[in-house]
């Protein structure tokens, strides 16, 4: 591994709705400080964020808005790229998943999963919540209703192809054990394992009835489920099937770093790194994962209405204070209460020297990989 190329990531986020909130705002500001810090180090650092757009919820809001779901994405990716741009975020590249490049390299790379065996057709039959895009299994729902958008969650029954998670969810665990996977802080690492302590099922990779995504390379009546194709974000920006000299340098040779937020926990630290072992492909060194921010006592969600936009905060109290604010909430446990009626310039400055003291959150990081 070369130690001074250091790859660091956000998610990408779901495009369902036009406006960036401040949740969004954690995940990245946090990661813009670690690669700020680690581009005064003199490292060699490229840092990922993009845009979520394929998938049932916003094929929905696109119907709903009476616009094409290609339309619906290209207007709200613009509102996060500016919102990044706004808060002056250190970003190297931007990535949508409607963009070429990411639907070639999604291409290869599930060729690449059916080659391996890992894969098989089947029929799902349960629950989906289109909030989260994600298919809950009974403990997950309360009285039938998702506990972060509460919603009732959709039956489903479809032919899906399958990933056999169950197979290599025992080597996804080993390696959390042995840190060769690190995930921050040690309480998400215990849920993790938690999780991989019981039951592992298969999971489905492929949907029936939805249209709006890309289709799967060997079977085209099926289309991708939009977590999977989603999480290959991270290394089709980086020149997967493209430039394979700068994937390399900042996959193979690099130091891999996803932070993230702990709703999407399962699919980050157990579905993503079995992918990657099913086709022999490096995994991520460290994962961090922050905690909710909750408004008005639930979790911030555009689909509840609950939201804090951070351009409105940075009119009424600068963006600088906003950036520093959010990278202090970061640390909070349990998750930090943020509601309209709570932020006060006060309590923003309050955060903001919080972040100071921590020396701009850098702590929550190992210094590198041995």
């Amino acid at each position: 591994m070369n130690k001074n190329a250091f790859f660091i990531t956000t998610p990408i986020y779901y495009v369902n709705a036009p406006c960036v909130h401040v949740g969004h705002g954690i995940t990245t500001i946090l990661a813009d400080v670690r690669a700020r810090f680690e581009r005064l180090r003199g490292r060699d650092v490229f840092l990922s964020t993009g845009t979520d757009e394929h998938g049932s919820a916003v094929a929905k809001a696109a119907e709903k808005a009476g616009v094409t779901p290609q339309l619906f994405a290209d207007q709200n990716a613009t509102n996060f790229l500016a919102t990044w741009k706004q808060f002056n975020i250190s970003f190297d590249d931007f990535i949508r998943t409607t963009e070429q490049r990411h639907l070639q390299g999604v291409d290869t790379f599930l060729n690449a999963l059916h080659a391996s065996g890992y894969i098989y057709q089947g029929t799902y039959k349960g629950h989906y919540c289109t909030g989260c895009e994600a298919f809950k299994e009974p403990e997950d729902l309360v009285d039938g209703n998702c506990p972060i958008h509460k919603t009732k969650a959709d039956y489903l029954e479809e032919k899906n192809w399958f990933f056999k998670l169950s197979a290599l969810a025992p080597k996804v665990k080993a390696l959390i054990e042995n840190n060769t996977i690190r995930i921050m802080p040690e309480g998400r690492r215990n849920e993790v394992l938690g999780f991989l302590n019981g039951e592992v099922k298969d999971v489905s990779i492929s949907r029936e009835t939805v249209s709006w995504g890309i289709p799967l390379p060997f079977d085209e009546k099926q289309t991708t489920y939009v977590w999977i194709e989603a999480l290959l974000n991270y290394i089709t920006v980086i020149g997967f099937d493209r430039d394979m000299e700068h994937y390399k340098r900042y996959w193979e040779q690099a130091e891999r770093v996803h932070t993230l937020g702990k709703d999407i926990i399962r699919f980050h630290c157990v579905i993503w790194p079995a992918m990657l072992l099913a086709v022999g492909f490096p995994l991520p060194h460290t994962l961090f994962v922050h905690a909710f921010l909750k408004s008005e006592g639930h979790k911030m969600s555009k689909s509840l209405g609950n939201v804090v936009y951070p351009d409105e905060l940075a009119a009424k109290f600068g963006k600088h204070t906003v950036y520093l604010a959010a990278g202090a909430s970061a640390h909070k446990t349990p998750q930090h209460i943020w509601s309209r009626g709570d932020l006060t310039a006060r309590k923003l400055n309050r955060l903001k020297g919080e972040t100071a003291r921590q020396h701009l959150a850098i702590p929550v990081f190992p210094k590198e990989v041995h």
